[in-house]
Order: structure tokens, then sequence, then C-alpha cells
């Protein structure tokens, strides 16, 4: 399993090539696009009651490499990739208190042969959600005294939610002016929706959309 996190706010992206900035007006964020949905989708927890925030904190990077080190044994390189995704991958990112993992793996098939041994270490198999999203393998483990809830997303090594998840990512990485308008649009909707968790995460889908957008038109997916 490779595991990459740099979640100091480096702009490694293993020998890959930085995209530039990108500009995004108010006025293009507007628009609504299937893709941001399915990411909004795939990180969406479970109902809330309130739209909880928590301010950018160091202690993300430690807290996915404590989860990616309990996981390694059950899901070992080269087969399987671990990917630490979602808000609290970026640095200077306000987020829920929940930390999303991204694995990958060669099939579905590999994951569900592995259930029994994830339920063994915490974490519950949600078949629920694959109604709305097949392509992928959901779990979710609840916090702890010493660590945060998980959310575990499987899906084939590669395959288009792979890409726009890391795509994503990455992209708020690479661009700070990128990360504070996503900051500052995550903490206006916060503030706007505080009692409605699914209407929050639906406001955020054109942002992401129109990233994801602007980065196929300028490297189309191989």
């Amino acid at each position: 399993m490779t595991i990459r996190s740099h979640g100091d706010g480096s702009a490694k992206r293993g020998g890959a090539t930085q995209r530039q900035p990108l500009e995004i007006t108010s006025a293009e964020l507007t628009t609504r696009y299937d893709r941001g949905q399915l990411i909004l989708a795939l990180l969406a927890p479970p109902p809330m009651t309130r739209v909880v925030l928590l301010d950018p904190s160091p202690a993300w990077p430690h807290h996915f490499q404590s989860a990616a080190a309990e996981l390694h044994p059950l899901f070992p390189a080269p087969t399987f990739h671990l990917e630490h995704i979602g808000s609290t991958s970026v640095p200077d990112l306000p987020a829920k208190p929940i930390l999303d993992l991204l694995l990958g793996a060669p099939d579905l098939a590999s994951i569900e042969a592995k259930i029994p041994r994830l339920t063994a270490l915490g974490y519950r198999y949600k078949p629920e959600h694959e109604r709305e999203i097949p392509e992928r393998r959901y779990f979710s483990r609840p916090a702890a005294a010493d660590a945060p809830a998980i959310h575990l997303h499987a899906v084939v090594h590669g395959a288009a939610l792979w890409r726009d998840h890391l795509a994503f990512r990455d992209a708020l990485r690479s661009d700070p002016a990128l990360t504070r308008a996503y900051a500052e649009l995550k903490r206006d909707l916060a503030a706007l929706y505080a009692g409605d968790r699914a209407a929050y995460s639906d406001a955020k889908g054109p942002f992401i959309t129109e990233v994801l957008a602007r980065l196929h038109a300028t490297h189309p997916p191989t």
C-alpha cells in the first residue's frame, strides 16, 4: 500500500508537474455540475444536526499516518494505495472533525474480501450507500478518545473517482488562493446552513465541480 499525505503543505507530487493556480470567479461558481456533487456524496458523513467546522490543525496528518499504519498490514503495497483526502488533508483549510481516507484497490472484490478484518479493526461496512455510488465500498469508524472519526472510501485505483478526489485535493494544496477561497466558502455556508448538513454539502458542489472542470480542460484524463 502506498501512502501519501504531504499534510505539511509541501508541493511534492510524486514527480508530477505542478499545476498553475486556478482563477475562478464568483459568477462561475453558481453553475452546478454532476462531478462535484459526486465528490460531495463520497465525502458526506451521516446526517448531523448542525454543521461543525474545526480550525486547521497540524494534528490531522499525524492522525492519517496512524490510521494508515494500522491499515497497512491489511492492504499492503504495491497492490493497494492509501491517500489522505477531504479538508483535513489540506493545510489551512477548516474541516469537519472527520478523517477521510481514499483506498485504491485492483478491484472491488479485493476490498470485499477484507470486510471481516476491517470489522475487527472497528470499521463498519455501509453497503446502503452503494445504491448511490456503486463504484465505492464505504466504511466508517467512530471517534475514539485519542483519534477522530474515520471515513474509508474504497474504490478502484486509477478510476475516475480516484482521479477526481486526488485532483481536487492537489489543486487546493498547490494553490493558496484557491484554498483561501474554498475556506471562505465553507465558513460562509456553515453559517448560512448551520442546522442543515445536507444543504451545506450541496452548496459546495459548484465550487468543487468548477475546479475539476478546469483541471480536466487543462490536464485531460489519460
